[in-house]
């Protein structure tokens, strides 16, 4: 099945949400026109996207503005909420099916918009929820996009009966960061005494003595759930394994540890292996480098899986540099 668009600007801003919108979620065939009476003559279901009705059976939606450009410029968001409770913004002015153009709104939230501008970061550098226009209950805590996703379906529907539209699938995809892969062993030695120490300072014990019970391998490593995870997780999960070198904020075990790359080497043999870059790799690509090629040694192949240590994501740079660099996040 298809739906023709109509539309005066088809940037790939337009392109993308409407991909994402009707293609993957509704499963029609996009056919994008900017010939008015070409689109009036055209026969099946079609999606008006301009501020003009035209003189057929439509979707009519008036665009927003946002995705006609290509500049990325500070947004006046207005919260509304529908009868049954559902937060909307930007506003157009109303046609028959919407007071608002829901295309620009889910390109707004899922291409991080927000990001894009000057911000007040967090002390590691990070976007903070808060800061958003959009920090909202009824905005955190509900699949926004999904209500209008649904919204469009029920009006496409009611306007093209013949439409067969795809049901949402969702998949459950586990995914583990391995930012320390045991708790107690496989440090160097002047990390385990350290620990240790620690340890000792603490006016409970209990610590203490686990840590004891597991370099004697007298117990088992808490952190070593390996097996564990393999013989419960379906589908198959994507492991994500910190190789930074140790800091303040990357606490892994050391790469060059024999254990270590025994153990990715074994994850390696049945699920997907990721890199999770280390804090200082999100500054310096010459690190993040460093940290990739480790892994490809390790598991024989290119690593095309990524995800952020501490979730520190500095847009547009993390994905010019990621891109051009094949890692995919």
């Amino acid at each position: 099945m298809q739906l023709l668009v109509f539309s005066h600007h088809q940037s790939e801003r337009l392109k993308y949400i409407f991909r994402t919108i009707i293609w993957e979620r509704l499963g029609l065939r996009l056919i994008f026109i900017n010939n008015l009476e070409a689109y009036e003559r055209a026969v099946g279901a079609k999606l008006n996207y301009s501020d003009t009705p035209a003189n057929t059976e439509e979707l009519h939606i008036r665009p927003y503005g946002l995705l006609e450009k290509n500049t990325i410029e500070p947004q006046q968001i207005e919260l509304v909420h529908s009868p049954d409770s559902i937060a909307f913004f930007f506003s157009v002015l109303p046609t028959k099916d919407f007071d608002f153009d829901p295309f620009a709104a889910a390109f707004f939230i899922l291409s991080r918009y927000e990001e894009y501008l000057p911000f007040k970061a967090d002390r590691h550098g990070r976007f903070s929820s808060v800061e958003s226009s959009l920090y909202h209950p009824r905005f955190l805590f509900v699949p926004i996009i999904d209500h209008w996703v649904i919204w469009i379906k029920q009006k496409l529907k009611a306007l093209f009966p013949f439409l067969l539209l795809q049901q949402s699938k969702f998949n459950f995809q586990a995914t583990y960061d391995i930012d320390l892969a045991w708790a107690y062993l496989h440090r160097n030695g002047w990390r385990t005494i350290g620990g240790l120490l620690q340890d000792a300072k603490l006016p409970n014990r209990d610590q203490l003595q686990a840590r004891w019970r597991v370099l004697t391998r007298k117990s088992k490593d808490p952190f070593d759930t390996y097996s564990l995870l393999a013989s419960h997780t379906s589908p198959e999960p994507i492991y994500f394994f910190l190789l930074g070198d140790y800091g303040k904020y990357d606490k892994n075990i050391a790469p060059s540890s024999f254990a270590l790359q025994q153990l990715i080497r074994k994850v390696a043999q049945r699920a997907e292996v990721g890199i999770h870059p280390s804090y200082r790799a999100n500054s310096s690509f010459n690190q993040l480098e460093k940290e990739v090629r480790r892994l490809e040694h390790l598991i024989g192949k290119p690593v095309t899986a990524s995800r952020q240590h501490f979730f520190k994501i500095d847009f547009p740079r993390y994905l010019q540099e990621f891109s051009a660099n094949r890692y995919l996040a």
